[in-house]
């Protein structure tokens, strides 16, 4: 699964991409690059927290237990761990649509804004999840085309 990442400024800190079982890849931009990278380097060997909840409960009531778990980032619940952590920053994590996935190349070298990046990643995740997806297919056709041809 392929994600995009912004700060709580809202500027493009980069692209992660997550596949159970193969090694995760990441492209940090040059602002992020010396915040993130330590901590990818700390989850890469330990693997990213996911927050947890134990829950018992016996006669007198129910006893939350609030913890973390260590989460390899080649496991599934891995996207999960990302999500939470990139909430508790103030970052925005955007998932980017699976259906959408051969467009993924493309967009990532369109000279877009952080901000355009940002209206883009939304309205794509927003559409995809309302089924617009041959509607999506043919935007980023046209906007591949376009770019294609502004940058000949």
């Amino acid at each position: 699964m392929h994600f995009c990442l912004f700060l709580q400024d809202r500027s493009y800190a980069g692209q992660i991409t997550l596949v159970s079982d193969k090694t995760p890849t990441h492209t940090w931009s040059a602002q992020a690059k010396a915040l993130l990278n330590p901590l990818w380097d700390t989850w890469m060997q330990h693997g990213i927290p996911l927050p947890t909840l134990q829950e018992t409960h016996d006669a007198t009531g129910t006893t939350r237990v609030y913890g973390e778990a260590l989460v390899a980032l080649t496991e599934p619940q891995a996207s999960s761990a990302l999500s939470a952590w990139a909430r508790d920053q103030g970052y925005l994590l955007v998932a980017w649509p699976e259906a959408l996935d051969e467009y993924w190349p493309a967009f990532l070298s369109w000279p877009l804004t952080d901000a355009e990046r940002l209206e883009l990643s939304f309205s794509l995740q927003a559409q995809a999840s309302s089924a617009q997806l041959p509607a999506l297919s043919n935007l980023l056709e046209e906007t591949a085309q376009r770019f294609n041809n502004a940058h000949k």
